[in-house]
């Protein structure tokens, strides 16, 4: 047995199933998830409880954030909105019928998803 929580990255994104070894978290707390693409906060909504250790993910590694941490995540943040300005002026300036809902990135800045709606 492993004591998981479940946090959640973004609003509308994946809830994933997180070790926590020794940290004593509860729901609202902010963690600091180290993945392949590097540090990312999210945000604990359950737990922590006892599960089997395979329903765990054991690729992630859960942690208290750091001011840097924090940082990084508000300089990511400044990124992606001003991200999202430039795609609506891009919209604009070729009087295309859409409009955009949010954008997307991938935490290690190279791509991202613009989500939009348009009409048919």
């Amino acid at each position: 047995m492993v004591k998981v929580v479940g946090v959640r990255f973004q609003p509308w994104g994946r809830l994933y199933t997180l070790a926590t070894d020794s940290l004593e978290l509860m729901p609202g707390v902010v963690v600091a998830v180290e993945g392949e693409a590097g540090v990312r906060l999210g945000k604990v909504l359950w737990g922590p409880k006892e599960v089997e250790e395979a329903a765990a993910n054991p690729d992630l590694v859960l942690r208290l954030p750091t001011v840097e941490d924090k940082q990084r995540s508000q300089e990511f943040d400044v990124w992606t909105n001003s991200c999202l300005v430039q795609a609506q002026e891009f919209v604009s300036q070729h009087s295309l019928v859409m409009k955009l809902w949010r954008l997307e990135p991938d935490p290690d800045r190279r791509r991202f998803t613009i989500y939009f709606s348009a009409p048919a």
